[in-house]
């Protein structure tokens, strides 16, 4: 499993002392090209964190491990070769896209468009605002169809498979 490493430090300060610990000695840190650093964990390790860590939560939190709604963005933008350069806030937004989750990414779906609106003037790139809404709305529903699988197979104790970063 890829755990997005942005995503796990954004929703850090809800988890209890030895979260991060935990979830970076369960695995191997990389670069996962299109995404960003991310821990590389064992299924069944994954799995043992999961229910560690959220019991309760498993069903509304399994975002967090999933490639969220802001992982598919970079993941579509970065298709269109277009990257975080580390210095406009992208991948932290795109780590509290995740956070959000799916449903709460809807409902902020102007504000979105609008820090892409922003994003894009500081880079010199075009920006329509119709195919932004277009790309941010994809990009949730794949974040809803990886949180579905991922909680199916969690459920089933199996071995998910999420999206293109496999993972998290």
């Amino acid at each position: 499993m890829l755990v997005v490493v942005d995503a796990l430090k954004a929703v850090e300060h809800m988890r209890p002392d030895g979260y991060m610990d935990a979830i970076l000695g369960s695995g191997v840190v990389r670069e996962e090209p299109g995404v960003g650093e991310v821990v590389d964990i064992p299924d069944a390790a994954y799995w043992d964190l999961v229910r560690s860590y959220s019991p309760a939560e498993f069903h509304e939190r399994v975002s967090i491990y999933a490639c969220g709604p802001g992982c598919q963005l970079k993941k579509s933008l970065a298709w269109w070769g277009i990257r975080s350069d580390g210095s406009c806030g992208c991948d932290s937004f795109a780590a509290q896209m995740d956070a959000w989750g799916p449903d709460e990414c809807w409902k902020r779906l102007e504000e979105i468009v609008e820090h892409l609106r922003q994003a894009a003037a500081e880079k010199g790139l075009p920006f329509l605002a119709t195919a932004a809404r277009i790309m941010v709305g994809r990009a949730i529903e794949a974040a809803r169809k990886e949180v579905a699988h991922a909680t199916a197979q969690g459920e089933e104790g199996g071995s998910p498979h999420l999206g293109g970063a496999r993972r998290a």
